[in-house]
């Protein structure tokens, strides 16, 4: 565990940061549990170790999941994105999870600079839209950057980690 905290005494509550061995993590008893960048684990193990029975004994426990769209539809991340739209569209009921998602959807122009906003609530206040155009034009000219441009700026979740050739191209 790290020693690394945030104390609030007067309660003996604390923010710590964990590791990722899943092992040492039975027991624990969150009020809070913050999962980032959930498209990067690579089995559902740790976040179902830290949520699943952790907080029972918390009259209100709090699990928090964030990650930017990935490349792997058969990852934990992608799991639950689909979770989330399944929510959203009504296909799936669960008061206990309120899904946020920011991203194009299927079938939205990528190259339409209006549609990043989609993506970036707040772009042109804390990601400056210079950036985003800048990256943009370096995806115009090369598939690996447009494969990042795509999820890392537009959220979309990808098939593949690399593109070498873009799929029109390759469907000609």
């Amino acid at each position: 565990m790290s020693t690394k905290r945030i104390v609030y005494p007067r309660t003996g509550s604390f923010y710590q940061v964990l590791s990722s061995d899943v092992k040492s993590k039975s027991g624990l008893n969150p009020s809070c549990v913050i999962l980032d960048e959930i498209w990067t684990y690579p089995n559902p193990d740790l976040a179902r170790m830290l949520t699943t029975g952790s907080g029972d004994a918390r009259e209100q426990p709090l699990f928090i999941y964030l990650t930017t769209a990935g490349n792997n539809l058969q990852g934990y991340g992608y799991e639950m994105h689909c979770k989330a739209k399944d929510i959203l569209t009504g296909r799936r009921i669960d008061p206990t999870f309120l899904p946020i998602i920011y991203g194009l959807e299927e079938g939205d122009d990528w190259e339409d600079e209006n549609n990043w906003y989609k993506a970036n609530p707040s772009l042109g206040y804390t990601i400056q839209i210079e950036r985003v155009r800048e990256h943009f034009l370096q995806a115009k000219q090369d598939p690996a950057e447009e494969a990042l441009f795509k999820q890392l700026r537009l959220n979309m979740w990808l098939k593949q980690q690399i593109k070498w050739m873009p799929m029109d191209t390759w469907e000609k």
